[in-house]
C-alpha cells in the first residue's frame, strides 16, 4: 500500500470515529428527553357564577347591590314583578353604622322581584288605613310606601315575626324610631322617625330567597 493511501484510510478512519463520538450523545439526548418534554395544560374553564344573568338579564344574581345618592328629596322606584306574586315583608333590621356616618334600616322582602316604592318626608305620620296619626319619637319622619307588597299571608296572619305596629325605639345617632303604618290594598307603610330631615340613600340588595331594601340616613 502506497503511503498516500495509507492517509487516506486513517483520515476517513478518524472520520467514522469522530462522528460516532458526535452521535451517540446527541441520539440518546433525544432519546432520554423524549420522556420528559413539558407541555402547557390545557385550560380548563371555568364555571359560570351561581346565579349568572343570563344574556337577556335575568336572573339577577344572588349578592348583586345597588343604591341611590344621598338625597332629601323623593325617591320613586316602579314595580316590575307580577302581580300574582307579589312579595311579603318578612323582617325588619336596623343597625348603627357610626364609622361611616349613617345609620340603617333594612326590609327584607321574599319572592323574585323586589317591590315598587315610594320614600319621601313627611310632616307626620299617620295609620294608612285610618289616618289616625302615630306619635313616635324623632323630629323628622321619612315615610317608605311599598307598592304590590303585604305584610300578612292569605289567612291574614302577619308575615313578620313581633310585627311593629307600635313604635320602636332604637336610640341611634339618627334612627330614633320607626313603625309599620299600614299594610292595606297591597301597600306596606313603614315611617322612620329621625332627629333631623337629612339626607338618606336607599339600596337594593339580591338575597337567595328575595331581596333586601335597605334605607341609610346620615347621622349628623
Amino acid at each position: 500500500m502506497k503511503l498516500s493511501d495509507r492517509y487516506i484510510t486513517i483520515a476517513v478512519t478518524l472520520l467514522v470515529i469522530g462522528t460516532t463520538v458526535w452521535a451517540v450523545p446527541l441520539w440518546l439526548g433525544i432519546w432520554w428527553g423524549a420522556g420528559t418534554v413539558s407541555t402547557s395544560p390545557t385550560p380548563t374553564p371555568k364555571p359560570a357564577p351561581s346565579g349568572a344573568a343570563s344574556s337577556s338579564g335575568t336572573p339577577v344574581p344572588v349578592g348583586t347591590t345597588s343604591s341611590s345618592a344621598w338625597s332629601t328629596a323623593t325617591y320613586v322606584r316602579s314595580y316590575s314583578g307580577n302581580s300574582l306574586n307579589a312579595p311579603h315583608l318578612v323582617a325588619i333590621r336596623t343597625a348603627p353604622h357610626s364609622a361611616d356616618s349613617y345609620d340603617r334600616i333594612a326590609l327584607d322582602f321574599d319572592q323574585d322581584s323586589p317591590p315598587g316604592y315610594t320614600i319621601h318626608y313627611v310632616d307626620k305620620v299617620v295609620r294608612a288605613a285610618s289616618g289616625q296619626t302615630v306619635v313616635m319619637p324623632g323630629s323628622a319622619y321619612l315615610q317608605l310606601v311599598f307598592a304590590q307588597a303585604s305584610a300578612h299571608d292569605n289567612n291574614g296572619n302577619s308575615t313578620i315575626i313581633n310585627s311593629p305596629v307600635q313604635p320602636v325605639a332604637t336610640q341611634y345617632n339618627e334612627l330614633w324610631s320607626y313603625v309599620l303604618n299600614g299594610d292595606f290594598e297591597n301597600q306596606v307603610s313603614v315611617a322612620l322617625g329621625l332627629g333631623s330631615k337629612s339626607g338618606y340613600r336607599v339600596g337594593e340588595i339580591r338575597r337567595d330567597n328575595g331581596w333586601t331594601i335597605y334605607v341609610d340616613v346620615l347621622t349628623q
